[in-house]
């Protein structure tokens, strides 16, 4: 992907705050999109995604997700960046940044999974609210236990997990145990009104 330009990012942060440019950093690359980090020069900072084309991937990652955290912010769940602007033709959003870091796997306990959970949750109470059911599938979206079932097969045999980790053949393990106590059989959909999101 090329890099934004800085003129259009300036135009959007003016068009959003009032305020200019003062830095653009990248901050990593995904799998699926480039994420920078953006300085204003009112101090605040911002978060700019930029998308792949529709060329590159028909699925509409920017409007899925952008659409998705605008519900989640109009229903209260602001624990996830807020989309403030969005430019299709041009592939790039902005959302607000929010500081953190990837935890490691000890960091991870009974507080952690519980507040998981609980943001679950209240996705799930989203299901029924309005314009949830106008929500596209997100790129890798699931809706009975079989598919996701297959899902972590195919990831665990496809060698999408190989890359750096020095914990897999105990990822391995655990994964595999999972898989052979879920249902085998093709079970209920739990498709509803609305359809789950990843902003992955």
């Amino acid at each position: 992907m090329m890099k934004p330009s800085l003129t259009h990012v300036d135009e959007m942060l003016e068009a959003v705050c009032g305020a200019h440019l003062q830095y653009l950093e990248a901050v990593r690359p995904g799998a699926n999109s480039w994420v920078y980090k953006v300085t204003a020069t009112d101090g605040h900072i911002y978060l700019l995604k930029q998308y792949p084309t529709l060329e590159v991937d028909r699925r509409d990652r920017l409007a899925t997700e952008f659409n998705a955290l605008k519900l989640m912010w109009r229903f209260g769940v602001e624990c996830v960046p807020r989309p403030l602007a969005a430019d299709p033709p041009r592939r790039v959003a902005l959302y607000t940044f929010l500081p953190g870091r990837k935890l490691e796997p000890e960091e991870i306990g009974v507080c952690e999974i519980a507040e998981a959970l609980s943001f679950l949750k209240r996705l799930q109470g989203l299901r029924t609210a309005p314009d949830a059911a106008n929500l596209p599938p997100a790129s890798e979206a699931f809706f009975t236990l079989q598919e996701h079932r297959d899902h972590v097969h195919e990831r665990l045999h496809d060698g999408s997990f190989q890359k750096n980790s020095a914990r897999e053949p105990i990822f391995h393990r655990c994964s595999e145990n999972i898989l052979r106590g879920m249902p085998k059989g093709r079970t209920p959909s739990v498709r509803s009104r609305a359809r789950p999101h990843s902003t992955r």
